[in-house]
């Protein structure tokens, strides 16, 4: 059913995108999430919940392995919401993912 839903314009559309990310991304199909996740914060640009999409995009890709991915989510985040709350979170976040890439 999500797959044939076309989303409106606006948050509740970005949710609907999100909650298909979280299914995709509870049966382990992280690049879909991951690629669900970016479209859900890129449908409607709202300075609260589209940084949260990239944060959850983000940490599907560290749960893939890509902590690299990860910090090139987070960096994107930062660049576009630099005075969000989820920009904070995003800095602690690229540390630990720096450090897990560096090994």
């Amino acid at each position: 059913y999500f797959d044939r839903f076309d989303p409106p314009a606006n948050t509740v559309g970005a949710s609907a995108i999100a909650a298909q990310a979280m299914i995709h991304e509870n049966e382990g199909s992280f690049d879909k999430a991951i690629s669900l996740y970016k479209r859900a914060a890129d449908h409607v640009d709202d300075q609260i919940m589209s940084p949260r999409y990239l944060l959850a995009a983000a940490r599907a890709a560290d749960a893939d392995g890509d902590a690299r991915g990860a910090m090139s989510i987070l960096e994107d985040l930062q660049d576009r919401y630099d005075e969000s709350p989820a920009a904070q979170e995003a800095q602690m976040l690229s540390a630990m993912y720096e450090a897990k890439a560096a090994q």
